[in-house]
């Protein structure tokens, strides 16, 4: 059973911030409203979440389970601990949580395109297809779910439709450098290989530390046999 709920200003200026990645003061903040409200999940999942943001996924999920314990019919908990099982590699864990979550709102398409992701990295592209292609059919401007679904269709070697998927992802999202770069790799699928290194060389120019688009780009340079501008990334 739930306890005192934490006071929304406090929620609020938690979640600017998050926003704001002032990860210190997040903590800060959610340790006080832990000590205030102990018997509040919301106070531990915020508590998990800025555990997470800080690399901690062990005592982030010792505090989103124990938040999920006091408010399990809460849905936004459930998707948090599934992100984190998922970012730890327990798939199977991972797909629990996001089954609850989608239990408790089977409209909201942000929760069904993370459970996409974590079955995409799972192994299960068809799976992953299916939850995706649900997630853009709740809300067609979700650039994250034609994302996993472009993934989804590219791991497939559907990679005409993936590529279809990918550019709607841009359309909504222009500065997307996942969604960039997996372009990018649907492109070099296809051997459309000048494109495919246009569209890593924009994910750098959003991301210029983005090591996936380095590394791509070097093997489409490669391709190409430009092995000078590939030794370079």
């Amino acid at each position: 059973m739930s306890g005192a709920a934490p006071p929304p200003g406090a929620v609020s200026r938690w979640s600017a911030c998050f926003q704001a990645g002032r990860l210190d003061e997040c903590q800060r903040l959610a340790q006080e409203l832990v000590r205030d409200c102990p018997d509040s999940g919301k106070a531990w999942q915020l508590l998990g979440m800025s555990r997470f943001a800080r690399g901690d996924l062990r005592q982030a999920l010792a505090h989103l389970r124990r938040a999920a314990a006091i408010e399990g019919g809460d849905r936004s908990i459930w998707d948090n601990l599934g992100i984190v099982l998922h970012k730890s590699g327990d798939h199977a864990g991972a797909r629990e949580a996001f089954s609850t979550a989608l239990a408790l709102a089977p409209a909201a398409a942000g929760i069904w395109s993370n459970a996409a992701g974590n079955e995409l990295d799972a192994g299960n592209a068809a799976e992953a297809q299916r939850l995706a292609a649900r997630a853009v059919a709740l809300a067609p401007q979700l650039a994250t779910g034609w994302l996993q679904l472009g993934n989804a269709l590219s791991r497939l070697q559907r990679s005409v439709e993936a590529e279809a998927a990918l550019r709607e992802a841009l359309r909504i999202q222009p500065r997307h450098p996942d969604a960039l770069i997996s372009l990018g790799t649907t492109l070099a699928a296809q051997n459309r290989l000048r494109e495919a290194c246009a569209a890593a060389e924009a994910a750098l120019r959003i991301d210029p530390g983005f090591s996936r688009a380095h590394v791509n780009l070097g093997s489409i340079h490669d391709r190409l046999g430009d092995t000078q501008t590939a030794r370079d990334h």
